[in-house]
């Protein structure tokens, strides 16, 4: 305290030779590819470890990829239009939305089924043996671990399902793959999608919802670049150098692409394409041309009645449109929200090109042919969320495709030549892809994997 010209650090250097010095360690920058969960999480891993500087180049002016926290529909309802449930209770995702103190809703809740212009509640169903042995052969399905190269359509045609509850099987069934039954393998999917069929759905209610994102991952908003779609990744160098699509060029020491898996499989001269130089290694390319990601498109409906039994958390009838979830009952004011979401051939063929009037009428219409017109009068609006059609998205989530390899997400997951990483649920190899955890656990594994070189 008595020595006024010198400071600490020199009386300390002072004493020591130069060989003894030891020079402050540099942060390592870190660009993260995409404001997603993966990437959010990926970043927040990084940044609390003080020895990196991320930055976060999103494509879109919003963050959440996948996960639609804020779209407000009919004036005043907030209906997640995106990512909107949790499997399970024992991974991070479903803690952030208990922590939002958001609604959870049990997936095994009640269900209205509606066959052959006959309503019938699940203790009915329970009753009725076609029913059962569609139930049974849905466990075979999700059981199945032969090596057959066939589809999940295949297959099921294989178990004789009786025609007038196969409906139920097919709705089920798509929702969790994230496409059409006949484009989806049986052997690699059910692990993976199909396994998700009997887990427990926690929904997101709209409430909150908004919330959950912005909270969690407060401390690194502030490096997040929104409207910073990137062109190229040049990792040839010992620096990765990025290049948006403003022609901006930034470099850093590591690289996490994030984007769902049909951005990267986009053709170099693709609208939103992402160009890497050196061409990535044709194992990954390999393994990305056997993963699909196909069109997605979300409904939300409103309705002036309650047509369904008491309790119920879902509806089943036939029609090409057949799973709606109800999302809110307001009796007092005659109003009711609900959603449907379709994914596959049916969406990418018939629905992306309808307007949505035309997508009411069509409901109107499976509504009266299966319902009754007691549901298709009540039906008075709709809103639609086309995922095939988000300009850095393009569609659901991933799926093996027929003719995939049980190694494929692994390969996908691989980093290359140390710099640059992936990660997203297309990456997930927990069996976990196609959910907000699994996204979540990529980017743990890409964390630990950026920190273990850097020591």
């Amino acid at each position: 305290m008595a020595l006024p010209a010198m400071s600490l650090a020199s009386i300390l250097l002072s004493s020591c030779s130069k060989s003894e010095i030891i020079a402050p360690k540099k942060k390592l920058r870190v660009g993260i590819i995409g404001a997603g969960i993966s990437g959010l999480q990926t970043a927040k891993i990084l940044f609390e470890q003080n020895q990196f500087d991320v930055e976060i180049l999103e494509a879109s002016d919003k963050i959440g990829g996948r996960i639609n926290l804020d779209e407000q529909v009919f004036g005043s309802y907030n209906i997640e239009m995106g990512a909107s449930a949790a499997y399970g209770n024992q991974n991070q995702w479903y803690d952030m939305l208990r922590s939002a103190q958001t609604l959870e809703t049990n997936s095994k809740s009640p269900t209205s089924y509606y066959i052959n212009g006959n309503s019938f509640n699940l203790t009915e169903l329970n009753q009725d043996s076609d029913y059962l042995k569609m139930i049974n052969s849905t466990k075979d399905v999700c059981d199945y671990n032969g090596s057959a190269e066939v589809s999940v359509a295949q297959y099921i045609e294989s178990k004789n399902i009786p025609e007038r509850v196969k409906f139920i099987f097919q709705n089920r069934s798509e929702e969790k793959i994230g496409t059409s039954i006949e484009r989806a393998s049986i052997a690699l999917n059910s692990g993976e999608g199909l396994s998700k069929i009997d887990s427990n759905m926690y929904q997101i209610s709209g409430t909150n919802s908004d919330k959950i994102l912005y909270r969690e991952y407060s401390k690194i908003l502030p490096y997040v670049l929104n409207n910073t779609a990137i062109s190229a990744i040049d990792y040839s160098g010992s620096k990765v150098k990025v290049r948006d699509q403003n022609q901006v060029l930034r470099e850093y020491d590591y690289v996490v692409v994030t984007v769902p898996i049909s951005i990267l499989k986009l053709q170099s001269d693709d609208v939103n394409s992402i160009k890497f130089l050196p061409t990535l290694p044709e194992s990954k390319i390999a393994a990305m041309n056997k993963i699909g990601m196909d069109g997605a498109i979300k409904i939300a409906l409103k309705t002036n009645r309650k047509f369904w039994h008491e309790d119920s958390k879902a509806i089943y009838c036939k029609g090409q449109i057949g799973k709606y979830e109800i999302v809110s009952e307001d009796p007092a004011n005659n109003s009711y929200i609900l959603t449907a979401t379709v994914m596959g051939a049916y969406a990418e063929n018939v629905l992306n090109s309808m307007r949505e009037s035309e997508i009411l009428n069509l409901i109107q219409n499976e509504w009266a042919t299966y319902i009754g017109t007691t549901a298709s009068d009540s039906l008075v609006s709709c809103h639609v969320k086309n995922w095939s059609k988000e300009p850095f998205i393009k569609g659901a989530f991933s799926y093996h495709k027929l003719g995939g390899e049980s190694e494929t997400r692994k390969e996908l997951a691989k980093s290359v030549n140390s710099k640059i990483f992936f990660a997203g649920e297309a990456c997930n190899t927990n069996k976990n892809s196609g959910t907000v955890h699994g996204a979540l656990e990529t980017a743990y594994n890409v964390g630990k994997e950026i920190i273990s070189m850097s020591v």
